[in-house]
């Protein structure tokens, strides 16, 4: 039995907009998309709002590629072109798209395998076989990690397809491959094209401004130690799945450490995401690292009767400690392991009863560059 790959890290907590931990918005997310359940729009804006702009066009194009790719190949023109200026609506407009279109799990799958076990080295003079005997997991071992010469891999990508599909019309779309998780992901395509599975129909929804104005960031609508409690409209592990990615949470002691930066230092944890720290500026907050506080000048300013200190609070302090035990459930609850099989409209080239098996791994992290 292969072996599996150990990693160690250093926990990395950072809080986003509403307190969720950034990594696991970034997996709720995928994990919605997975399920093509409605919250995936929210788990979207929570980056989106945060100011972690960059890192959900990632994320989307991870969950393109892992889920959508090989069914809905047309798509990839869509997401690329919204993508460039991506805008609420626009974010709405990729999320909504997608989850009305076919998916299965096997890219996702076989990257899982590939970065969590030590699979053998797979060299250059093996792939035209492994393409033949339809050897999956070689493949992506081949693409992710091994292939020095992603151009030539192309060339033996269209040869063969061409050859088994009698077509060459993949050749100006495979080209542009430059990613090995892309090509991959169109290797996977033209395998289930040769399998006669169903493909996605290029049918798009169109979007209103008023349809995502509910997940815009609450400002003065309610005091701010009510604004958790009426923002976090899900828990972090409403689905249950979250315990099979590699969490950051868990690389520290315990949950009651967890739970301390969540009660006692929120503010600093969230310092580091854009949101949070544009608001600590604006009320001349100093990040404290040392000691893992922010503080504000306590004096009276001279254009009004308050201080920073006292106007940041009123604004932001959304007192995290004091919220019900829903809430902050909602926030940092402990993941519990969801036994039920996925979908079956997940169902693919790869065994999905393979789906728990393998060790926790991080999706967003375990890509080549």
């Amino acid at each position: 039995m292969s072996k599996n790959k150990q990693i160690t890290k250093m926990a990395t907590i950072q809080f986003t907009r509403y307190l969720y931990l950034k990594d696991e918005v970034e997996f709720a997310l995928i994990i919605a998309m997975m399920n093509k359940t409605q919250d995936s729009l929210f788990w979207a804006y929570e980056l989106y709002y945060s100011g972690l702009i960059k890192e959900l066009v990632s994320v989307l194009f991870i969950i393109y590629y892992d889920f959508y790719a090989t069914l809905n190949p047309g798509f990839e023109a869509y997401i690329l072109k919204k993508c460039k200026t991506p805008t609420p609506l626009t974010i709405a407009q990729i999320i909504n798209n997608l989850l009305i279109r076919p998916s299965n799990l096997d890219v996702f799958m076989l990257r899982r395998e590939v970065a969590v076990y030590e699979l053998e080295e797979v060299s250059k003079a093996e792939v035209g076989q492994l393409f033949i005997d339809k050897n999956y997991t070689q493949i992506a071992k081949y693409v992710l990690e091994d292939c020095r010469d992603i151009p030539d891999l192309i060339t033996q990508t269209i040869a063969y397809f061409t050859k088994m599909l009698k077509t060459s019309v993949m050749m100006a779309t495979i080209k542009s491959c430059n990613k090995p998780h892309a090509l991959l992901a169109k290797i996977m395509h033209y395998y289930s094209v040769m399998n006669n599975n169903k493909m996605g129909k290029n049918l798009y929804l169109t979007v209103q401004e008023s349809d995502i104005v509910m997940y815009e960031t609450i400002t003065d609508e309610v005091p701010s130690y009510k604004v958790l409690q009426t923002a976090c409209l899900y828990g972090i592990d409403d689905h249950q799945y979250l315990s099979l990615f590699d969490l950051q949470r868990n690389k520290l002691v315990s949950h009651q450490v967890l739970q301390e930066c969540y009660h006692r230092h929120w503010l600093y944890y969230a310092s580091s995401t854009p949101i949070w720290y544009g608001r600590i500026l604006a009320f001349n907050g100093k990040i404290d690292h040392a000691n893992k506080t922010v503080t504000f000048p306590d004096e009276e300013r001279k254009d009004r009767d308050t201080t920073d200190f006292e106007d940041f609070h009123n604004l932001y302090d959304y007192e995290p400690d004091e919220q019900k035990q829903e809430t902050q459930d909602k926030n940092i609850r402990h993941p519990i392991r969801n036994e039920k099989p996925p979908t079956p409209t997940l169902l693919g080239l790869i065994n999905v009863n393979d789906f728990w098996d393998a060790p926790v791994w991080n999706p967003t992290g375990a890509l080549p560059p």
